[in-house]
């Protein structure tokens, strides 16, 4: 198998309600936020993700895109 990015998605239980998270693997060619992030389901919006606190800001910088040729 080949991948350019692999993406985690986790469900468990947290107290009284479900917890979710995303989480870049890697990404080939690409910078990304490591580590788990909250990962909402909202109706009639779709998913949100929200950075994890511990994440340092940085710039959004143009990123390269991968293609088939």
């Amino acid at each position: 198998m080949l991948a350019d990015t692999l993406i985690r998605v986790d469900r468990g239980r947290r107290e009284r309600g479900i917890d979710r998270s995303i989480a870049i693997e890697k990404s080939r060619g690409q910078d990304f936020d490591a580590g788990r992030h909250t990962l909402l389901i909202t109706p009639r919006i779709g998913l949100e993700v929200f950075r994890r606190v511990q994440a340092e800001m940085r710039e959004l910088d143009e990123q390269p895109t991968s293609r088939a040729a």
